[in-house]
């Protein structure tokens, strides 16, 4: 998914930003399936390890071990996530196919971004497995808890689209800061704010690991005390 979705939309939002002669939004239709992606990419990561695990009637050795249950899953969710930094290249290759080039002004900054989103996404993902341990199938809150991110983040159109009262909202969600950084980067003029957007992102991450390590710790205190992990 990380690897092959972001290059496959950012093709039709490009073909339909060229059609309409929007070539000026190329900002918002390369950058907005990436950054989709990497949020996609934790959702799927944080229930397919649990699922798989529990397929495989390893959650309860997993839980049970002596190791740190939390470390080995947030381990398969960070790699998950990084891998999906691949698509960023392949994503600003087909946008200079397709003849809407996105030219990165600040290639170091673009950089730093993007890797201070891993670990804010990987934060989310860690926040979401441990609740996916005690549910019986991950496949609906993975459904669900999409698509109303992607729009209070604003990955595919400005935050002050939304309405005012739901705007503050938009602070909670790195990839709302993320998506500020990189499309300043894409603009001659940059940004004013960039530096500020970068350490929302850093404090957002040890926000996310920090209550991520909470839930998680007392999850496994709950189902080592009542002896049972729910089935699927």
């Amino acid at each position: 998914m990380g690897t092959v979705l972001p290059p496959l939309s950012a093709t039709v939002f490009m073909v339909m930003a060229r059609a309409a002669g929007r070539t000026d939004l190329a900002p918002f239709v390369v950058l907005a399936p990436v950054l989709i992606s990497l949020w996609g990419t934790a959702l799927q990561s944080s229930g397919e390890v649990v699922a798989e695990e529990r397929g495989g009637g390893t959650l309860e050795l997993l839980v049970a071990a002596p190791t740190s249950t939390e470390l080995a899953i947030l381990g398969r969710i960070s790699a998950s996530t990084a891998l999906g930094l691949i698509a960023v290249p392949e994503t600003l290759l087909i946008a200079r196919a397709l003849g809407i080039p996105l030219m990165i002004h600040e290639p170091l900054l673009f950089t730093i971004a993007m890797l201070a989103l891993v670990p804010a996404i990987a934060g989310v993902g860690l926040i979401m497995s441990s609740a996916f341990v005690l549910a019986r199938s991950t496949r609906l809150f993975q459904n669900v808890l999409g698509s109303p991110f992607y729009i209070l983040a604003g990955v595919a159109f400005p935050v002050t689209l939304l309405p005012t009262w739901i705007q503050p909202l938009s602070g909670l969600v790195a990839i709302s800061w993320g998506a500020d950084v990189l499309r300043a980067t894409a603009t001659p003029s940059g940004g004013s704010r960039t530096g500020e957007d970068i350490l929302a992102i850093l404090l957002l991450a040890v926000i996310y690991l920090a209550l991520g390590h909470g839930l998680f710790a007392r999850i496994m205190r709950h189902i080592r005390v009542d002896g049972s992990v729910v089935g699927g």
